[in-house]
């Protein structure tokens, strides 16, 4: 296969080759910005794995294997801008937080982790029997 046989998507307005409009293309993307840095996802993992449990900060930065200024830094955006964690309750000096149930984002976030560890186990399973 050569590039002449990979379909060309075209994007309105959007020159490849000027290098700023290629800088600014993914600049502030939702999908980046909620899993990126990985810590983000590394703390979305942790908390879907346990989907309904109310956990303390320091047990998901554990599970996470975070920071806790790292868990600073990134619970804001991932609690107030997109509503995939939710802070539900003060125990003592220790806030609680989860995945919302009604989480239309944790949702389809788990559908994309099920159906990529799905491909990859069919990945693993061709990979071995060639």
């Amino acid at each position: 296969m050569n590039d002449e046989d990979i379909p060309t998507v075209v994007i309105p307005g959007f020159d490849p080759e000027d290098e700023a409009d290629t800088d600014t293309l993914f600049e502030g993307h939702p999908f980046l910005e909620l899993l990126t840095p990985n810590s983000r996802a590394k703390i979305l993992l942790a908390m879907l794995r346990v989907r309904g449990d109310k956990l303390r900060e320091a047990d998901i930065c554990d599970a996470a294997r975070i920071s806790h200024d790292t868990w600073n830094n990134h619970k804001d955006i991932l609690a107030d801008k997109y509503g995939v964690i939710e802070h539900v309750v003060n125990i003592e000096n220790s806030p609680l937080y989860t995945i919302p149930e009604d989480s239309e984002l944790a949702d389809l976030l788990e559908k994309v982790i099920g159906t990529a560890a799905q491909e990859e186990r069919e990945w693993l399973i061709e990979q071995r029997d060639k």
